[in-house]
């Protein structure tokens, strides 16, 4: 019998052991090719190591308005002010920025190994970007050949690959040289400051080489992030990231203790100039604005990482950027701002944080803006009264919005859902909502009357009735169309309806939002900036319009009507006053104890929108004086002299408004109820025609109004009964609400139909409905000769107690 033979494993094993080394010695063959072949495509893609550009510094960008007439400078080469070697530098900073940004920069090639691995683990550890690696020598590449600052693989090859080209160039001193002078240390007022000799200028007003050691510190603390680390902006995070400075310093033994705890001790924040001694510029708010729309637009693009680097590529690049500004136009805005009577300067204190907070010398300020109607472009904007001493752009800060809200999130909603026309029926009358109990202006309730009345004197519950059937949600996604950017999902509800936002409204978008309504229901996105061109000539932006639908053209052209009566009549007649032949029509807008005045209203050509108040809302106190009685809303006085500078322009060339769509109707209704009128409305004086959507109009007739037997006693109206004395029975029109919320009486409650019966008893004589006969006097009715009329005289006939004139100053609480 033949006897098996057992190979042994351990044969085996080895076999395998060697195979798997084969495998894994020929893919790291592989691999290493792959790399050898990445890096030599890599190396090749490199920009070449070109040291003449280390002194090409930046070019200009210019901004120019529609007719390419100058605006202004983002930055300028003679602000550079470059050094030619570190004796031109504080030591302190020089040190500063090695022991913060490359502690071993005098010991590297250009490249630091240690640093890229140690960087690499973090990276891996945090599962995300914790962590960097790049050296001064690095840095001072990107900065000179990689100006767009991507953050690629491919380029941090081609970083590293001109750095160590680069050490063997230059000495260490060249290097550190030409990162000083190509730095970006941030933005200060309209002006980017790149270099360390302007930085030295610029943040403090000494030359590089005389900055003592904490000044020198805290420019060494800008590069790594220059806005969140802006000493004017972010104190608090710009002594921070000096302190880790200093003590980077002292670790490196570049200071000592003493000098350290002194330049701790030193005031470095009343060693910084102020702003105002950098803004040369005759429109600073515009090249705010357009700085940031277009670093935006960069990043949008993919030709910046992020808004700080557009920010410096735009400020070094040469860029020409075109605007939708009227240069023009924006010297009469201007000058209709600064030519006001503003209230004096004031102090008062605010909870900050939750603490009482001193509020020193507080200006009243104003943010404005004209956007043209047919395409959203911005002709002229304010952002504030002076950029020397407020750098708040109060023309996109949000602010409370206040009755504003109600054209563009109310009623031309409603309109256009088909909830209401300009005469349907509403009732100021104590309401309420769970946890919210609202009241108007002039803490009155006011009755019965059409939209168009509530709307007119900036009633605030029938707004809010109306809101509350629509839906505030639905407002909200209204608004959203309409371009507004700042709204939160904790809008949506029910105090949103006369104002009440998490953030408000910015003026910008606000205004464009009107133009919704002179242009026939579409809106465009407002924008400052048509085109943006680079330094070699090549478009890398070009504004595209667009046009949204918002509001069917009937409901824009009702809801212009009722503007038109705000200004001729209402809220906004002193600019129907000054105006008369005008086509103007508008919304006023205040909030809680007048703390912000806004008017916004429209021509059919542009949209103009003022909002006025303090940085940190306050009363808004009267001008010395200027008696209450005269004193007009001081927003409405900004627009109005606005208006009156762009006069005989170009600006404003149409005449009136659009004519009435084929959507719209004109009806004949009841002004207390909204519904068809009948003879009793129109012997109280009540029908007036109003506009609605065609198929909105009412079908029903007046159910308010009624005739009622009623008598006096001693002064007081009771409800004629059998037992009346028909020689004391009166007849009269009076209205009847279908109920009575708890709270004050209405301004109108005389008109209603009395409610205690004669006190002698019996049955009380029936009502008389709207084309009821009037019952014979058998039937009940006093005999030829008895009294008859409305029941309370002419005043009722009217429809409204006499001595109540239209509102034309706002007063407690949001109008």
């Amino acid at each position: 019998m033949e006897e098996k033979v057992q190979i042994p494993e351990q044969p085996k094993r080895r076999r395998w052991l060697l195979w798997a080394a084969i495998l894994a010695g020929a893919a790291l063959v592989i691999i290493l090719a792959s790399g050898v072949t990445y890096a030599i495509r890599v190396t090749r893609a490199a920009p070449p190591l070109d040291l003449a550009r280390l002194s090409q510094l930046s070019q200009i960008t210019t901004v120019v308005d529609r007719e390419g007439r100058p605006l202004g400078l983002l930055m300028t080469d003679g602000s550079r002010e470059p050094i030619s070697s570190l004796a031109e530098v504080s030591p302190d900073l020089v040190h500063g920025v090695i022991a913060v940004e490359d502690k071993d920069f005098y010991h590297h090639p250009g490249v630091d190994i240690q640093a890229i691995f140690r960087a690499l683990w973090q990276n891996i550890r945090g599962q995300q970007i914790v962590s960097g690696a790049s050296t001064l020598t690095q840095q001072t590449v990107k900065l000179v050949f990689f100006p767009d600052q991507a953050r690629t693989l491919t380029r941090k090859i081609q970083e590293a690959l001109l750095a160590i080209e680069l050490e063997r160039k230059l000495s260490k001193d060249e290097i550190l040289t030409t990162y000083l002078n190509w730095a970006y240390f941030g933005q200060v007022g309209t002006m980017n400051v790149y270099g360390a000799e302007q930085a030295a200028h610029t943040f403090f007003g000494v030359n590089a080489k005389d900055l003592n050691l904490a000044e020198a510190a805290m420019l060494a603390a800008l590069p790594n992030n220059p806005s969140l680390f802006s000493p004017y902006s972010h104190f608090s995070a710009a002594k921070e990231r000096q302190t880790l400075v200093l003590s980077r310093m002292l670790e490196q033994h570049y200071i000592s203790e003493e000098q350290y705890r002194q330049a701790l001790a030193f005031d470095i924040q009343k060693a910084l100039r102020p702003v105002s001694q950098h803004s040369a510029a005759k429109y600073p708010y515009i090249l705010d604005e357009v700085q940031d729309d277009a670093a935006s637009l960069l990043v949008q693009r993919g030709l910046a990482p992020d808004v700080d680097k557009a920010k410096e590529l735009l400020a070094t690049g040469g860029f020409r950027i075109e605007t939708t500004i009227d240069r023009d136009l924006q010297d009469r805005v201007n000058e209709a701002v600064s030519g006001q009577s503003y209230r004096p300067d004031i102090g008062y204190s605010v909870l900050l944080n939750g603490r009482p907070t001193p509020i020193k010398n507080a200006m009243e300020q104003v943010g404005a803006a004209v956007v043209n109607n047919s395409d959203g472009s911005i002709l002229a904007v304010c952002g504030g009264r002076d950029y020397n001493l407020d750098q708040i752009d109060h023309a996109r800060l949000p602010r409370q919005p206040g009755s504003t809200m109600k054209p563009i999130g109310v009623y031309g909603p409603a309109v256009d859902r088909g909830l209401i026309g300009s005469g349907s029926g509403v009732d100021d009358v104590p309401t309420s909502w769970p946890g919210y109990r609202p009241n108007n202006f002039d803490n009155r309730f006011h009755g019965m009357m059409t939209v168009r009345e509530a709307l007119v004197q900036s009633y605030n519950i029938p707004a809010l009735q109306v809101f509350s059937r629509l839906g505030p949600g639905v407002g909200m996604e209204y608004l959203k169309k309409l371009g507004i950017t700042t709204l939160t999902p904790d809008d949506a509800v029910i105090s949103a309806g006369i104002g009440g936002l998490s953030r408000g409204l910015t003026v910008e978008e606000a205004t464009n939002a009107f133009t919704v309504f002179p242009n026939q229901g579409s809106v465009h996105p407002v924008h400052l900036i048509t085109k943006i061109v680079d330094r070699d000539g090549r478009t890398v932006y070009q504004h595209a319009n667009q046009t949204t639908q918002v509001f069917s053209p009937a409901a824009s052209y009702i809801l212009t009507d009722m503007l038109r009566d705000v200004v001729r009549r209402g809220t906004g007649s002193a600019v129907g006053r000054r105006f008369p032949s005008m086509a103007i029509a508008g919304k006023t807008g205040t909030t809680d104890d007048d703390r912000d005045s806004w008017f916004i209203g429209f021509t059919p050509d542009v949209t103009i929108g003022v909002w006025v108040g303090y940085n940190y809302p306050f009363p808004l106190h009267p001008v010395p004086g200027v008696s209450p009685r005269d004193e007009r809303p001081r927003a409405v006085q900004v627009f109005a002299d606005i208006l009156q500078r762009a006069r005989g322009g170009p600006w404003l060339h149409t005449a009136s408004f659009p004519s009435a769509p084929s959507g719209v109707v004109r009806v004949s209704v009841c002004n207390k109820s909204g519904e068809l009128p009948t003879a009793l409305c129109r012997a109280a004086g009540t029908v007036v025609s109003e506009l609605f959507v065609k198929g909105t109009e009412p079908k029903t007739a007046c159910d308010v109004h009624v005739r009622a037997a009623y008598t006096v006693m001693d002064g007081k109206k009771y409800r004629a009964t059998t037992a009346t004395p028909p020689d004391e029975i009166r007849w009269g029109i009076f209205i009847q609400r279908k109920a009575h919320p708890p709270g004050p009486a209405p301004t109108d409650a005389g008109l209603e139909v009395p409610s205690t019966p004669d006190p002698r008893g019996s049955e009380v004589l029936p009502l008389g409905g709207g084309d009821t006969p009037q019952p014979t006097p058998s039937q009940g009715q006093s005999p030829p000769g008895a009294s008859s009329g409305n029941g309370n005289g002419q005043q009722e006939q009217n429809g409204g107690p006499p001595g109540h004139p239209p509102r034309t100053t706002p007063g407690a609480g949001n109008e």
